[in-house]
């Protein structure tokens, strides 16, 4: 069914992702240089140096460029991809470059944009390949004011959550009253 109401949700601030992501693209450049600098019986030193700068590099370059600019949103998907393939060709270490990989895909995904869709049979979350189903029997109360969404649960939790677009907010008010009130006169006749 066609939704009748489609929010896309304010960007959250990604900090604390890059941040991390930068840690961990430093932490295995300082590894590979251990290795490249101190390991005596390893013939790859050459080669482990010139991965070690360019893991050096690409989170520097990333985080330089958010700065300049800032309003772009970044991925360090590819900084975690070349230190899978470092891990996995220079030391043949699959798992290290599986978890690597794996951080490049939750990095991908944590960066996608959330939408809510609000339609007949309920509101339905939905952030990339991931989506959550709540139908209206779940709400005891659903507001909009002032670009504020708030999910009021009948299970005591409550979501407040910040939109980009603009609706009348009196309509989608009443659309919401009138589903969640529709869904307890069923409730009750049960």
């Amino acid at each position: 069914m066609k939704a009748v109401y489609s929010f896309l949700l304010k960007p959250a601030s990604h900090r604390l992702y890059n941040r991390v992501a930068l840690i961990i693209g430093i932490l295995n450049a300082l590894f590979f240089i251990y290795f490249a600098f101190f390991s005596l019986h390893y013939s790859g030193a050459v080669l482990h140096k010139i991965y070690a700068i360019v893991i050096l590099f690409s989170p520097g370059f990333k985080w330089l460029y958010g700065k300049i600019a800032p309003a772009k949103n970044y991925s360090f998907a590819i900084n975690y991809l070349l230190i899978a393939a470092g891990w996995m060709f220079l030391f043949s270490n699959w798992w290290m470059s599986l978890l690597h990989v794996l951080l490049a895909c939750t990095d991908v995904q944590a960066r996608k944009s959330i939408h809510l869709h609000m339609d007949v049979s309920g509101v339905q979350q939905q952030q990339g390949i991931f989506k959550k189903t709540y139908p209206w029997p779940d709400f005891s109360n659903l507001i909009l004011k002032d670009g504020l969404l708030t999910l009021d649960f009948k299970n005591n939790r409550i979501k407040q959550i910040e939109i980009q677009e603009r609706v009348d907010e009196n309509l989608f008010n009443e659309f919401c009253r009138i589903k969640i009130n529709t869904n307890e006169v069923k409730d009750t006749v049960k």
